[in-house]
């Protein structure tokens, strides 16, 4: 998806959340900025748990600021303002992306980057700084079908269609004919 397609999911996704938020938010206002949008809403507690799920659910960079706004008149106590700034992440969860010889299929993106390599089926970690030095590239999905399971899982290739073994499973209980997605990476079909 592009970066307008899946900013306009997190829009919706913000104003599903605060119409069945338990913290009882209105949004004050919403307005569009360079690169995004602003929303004043009602509770901090909501705007950081907000910020927190769609860290999780798009992947992206989060910041807290908090500064001081005023004295309140009625209580005396000093009053802050809450800034979150939530940035969304050129990569998506679910994604697969390539740097090195690693096939990486992204399984969370938050403070750190979570994955599975393809080839090997082990879990991967990363700090952003380091994944984003790693320079990671997109890779193309396909849809495919399972021509064979046994003795190896083999797939139709999506540019060939001919029966191609699979290099991964990724401990996937397969059947003859589903629907499988897969990627290609150096003359290997890899199932996602």
């Amino acid at each position: 998806s592009t970066n307008s397609e899946q900013l306009l999911e997190v829009l919706k996704f913000v104003e599903a959340e605060a119409q069945r938020s338990k913290y009882s938010v209105q949004i004050a206002k919403s307005k569009r900025v360079r690169g995004g949008f602003d929303y004043y809403l009602s509770s901090k507690k909501f705007a950081v748990a907000l910020c927190k799920t769609l860290q999780w659910s798009f992947g992206g960079e989060l910041k807290l600021n908090e500064k001081l706004f005023g004295i309140s008149r009625h209580t005396g106590k000093t009053v802050y303002r809450l800034a979150v700034l939530f940035r969304l992440s050129r990569f998506a969860r679910g994604q697969i992306v390539e740097f090195g010889n690693i096939l990486m299929k992204l399984t969370g993106i938050g403070k750190l980057v979570h994955g599975i390599d393809l080839s090997s089926n082990r879990k991967l970690l990363f700090t952003q700084e380091k994944f984003a030095k790693m320079k990671p590239k997109a890779v193309e999905t396909f849809s495919t079908v399972v021509a064979k399971v046994y003795p190896n899982v083999e797939v139709i290739h999506p540019e060939t269609f001919q029966s191609v073994q699979a290099t991964n499973t990724l401990g996937k209980q397969l059947k003859h004919d589903e629907k499988v997605v897969v990627v290609m990476y150096k003359d290997k079909v890899f199932i996602v």
